[in-house]
């Protein structure tokens, strides 16, 4: 009962609260269409994002995992090629990997190691190490560390739009994000890019989702 209430009571002084299941949550569409002076344009846009957080999957409330969806799509005009990228921008609010060392009598398993930096050795008593790194994986294959005060930027999916003025459609769905050794507010920014171009003219142009906070 001493480690546990050491425990709660490191928790409490470190500021962190525990993440809770939330509803989920529909954001609104974005889109816009770009034009050069020649009269070359392109459209890029994206819709039905949504956001559904869940409690971490080991109980850290320095971890953060959400399941994201999105559509985003690209129209350039017959004849000209384009490509499309789809991703999240990620930041926190204090970038804090925390690592609890924790009193013997909590009785856990020192070989299990947290994606958050959960230290599990047995030590005389509970502390916690603060020091900078959060870390992004997103879906399958991506794995970011994060600097102090800097912002990730986790690409969901892309593809090359079709040539013949038809719109190209990428569908993101149910991406799992998930952010290790983050403290205060994650927030997260969805975008989309398309790359156009025609020959003689060309340009890019980009749309950003309205800011998901957990």
């Amino acid at each position: 009962m001493r480690g546990a209430r050491a425990l709660t009571a490191v928790m409490a002084t470190a500021g962190y609260a525990l993440i809770t299941t939330h509803a989920s949550a529909a954001y609104a569409p974005h889109e816009k269409t770009y034009s050069t002076a020649s009269g070359f344009e392109f459209t890029v846009g994206q819709r039905d994002v949504d956001a559904r957080p869940v409690p971490a999957l080991n109980g850290m409330p320095t971890n953060r995992e959400v399941f994201l969806d999105n559509i985003s799509y690209g129209k350039v005009p017959a004849g000209g090629t384009g490509h499309l990228k789809t991703g999240f921008y990620v930041g926190c609010q204090a970038d804090i990997d925390a690592k609890l060392h924790l009193d013997p009598e909590l009785d856990l398993n020192p070989a299990i190691t947290a994606h958050a930096g959960l230290d599990t050795s047995l030590g005389p008593h509970a502390g916690v190490d603060l020091s900078v790194g959060p870390s992004v994986t997103g879906g399958i294959g991506v794995d970011i560390s994060i600097a102090p005060g800097k912002i990730a930027d986790v690409v969901a999916g892309e593809k090359d739009l079709p040539g013949d003025g038809g719109t190209g459609t990428l569908l993101i769905q149910d991406f799992h994000l998930m952010v290790g050794g983050c403290g205060g507010q994650l927030t997260i920014r969805p975008y989309t890019l398309v790359r156009a171009d025609s020959g003689p003219d060309g340009g890019s142009g980009a749309v950003y989702g309205d800011p998901i906070t957990l």
